[in-house]
């Protein structure tokens, strides 16, 4: 078949358009027959980038793409046959390429027991706590937990709290970011919802060079932990 135009779709901070083609793919050990698959020919917001993966079940997705413009066609997850998909990202200075695994996870690159939850959901009895700061998420009252989110985005007290406990300083040149030493000895920060609780260490949190992450280090400056 002849490629089909698709129009810019839009996620987050970043845009795609491109061409939509049809013939066999094979991704993580899966092969997709005869399917439809999208090539970006414009990518906006992202340097650097060698592709973009949307892996979106078809009940959540909201941007069309794809699915949007070819009657019949399938997303990703559904041609390849996920029931489950799941990332280790590790640090680059690991010198280390992450992971992708499929139906299933990599009992290596876990620890502890598994927590399991839809992607949304509430924090109306979360809290937080770094150092001496303590707190919860104020008139906050549900969250999303998204594998294509760069920063965790917070309401503005409680990252600025954070930011004080870590002794990192608000950016005034950028509303929402705060900058800290890189070799800055700061506190893990902990966030528990429900009985369960998630430590993040300052070697999580502080970002060489992060460019436009909100509470990074280095020569451009900016965190992890970003207000709204």
């Amino acid at each position: 078949m002849s490629p089909i135009p698709f129009s810019i779709i839009q996620y987050g901070i970043g845009q795609a358009s491109g061409e939509i083609y049809k013939a066999n793919y094979t991704l993580a050990g899966l092969t997709a027959s005869n399917a439809f698959f999208g090539v970006a020919t414009f990518e906006a917001s992202m340097p650097g980038t060698q592709g973009l993966l949307g892996l979106c079940f078809p009940f959540l997705n909201d941007t069309g793409g794809i699915l949007g413009q070819v009657p019949g066609s399938q997303s990703p997850v559904e041609a390849l046959g996920f029931s489950s998909f799941g990332f280790y990202l590790p640090f680059a200075a690991e010198n280390d390429t992450g992971e992708l695994t499929v139906n299933g996870y990599d009992s290596s690159r876990t620890s502890g027991p598994m927590t399991y939850g839809f992607w949304q959901f509430s924090v109306a009895h979360g809290r937080f706590s770094a150092g001496d700061s303590a707190g919860n998420f104020g008139a906050t009252t549900s969250a999303v937990a998204n594998t294509g989110s760069t920063i965790i985005q917070l309401p503005t007290p409680m990252a600025q709290s954070i930011w004080q406990a870590v002794n990192a300083t608000t950016n005034p040149s950028q509303a929402g970011f705060a900058t800290i030493d890189c070799d800055a000895q700061s506190p893990e920060v902990v966030f528990t919802f429900s009985t369960t609780s998630y430590a993040i260490p300052a070697s999580a949190y502080i970002i060489p060079n992060g460019r436009h992450l909100p509470l990074s280090c280095g020569s451009v400056d900016s965190s992890l932990f970003s207000s709204f």
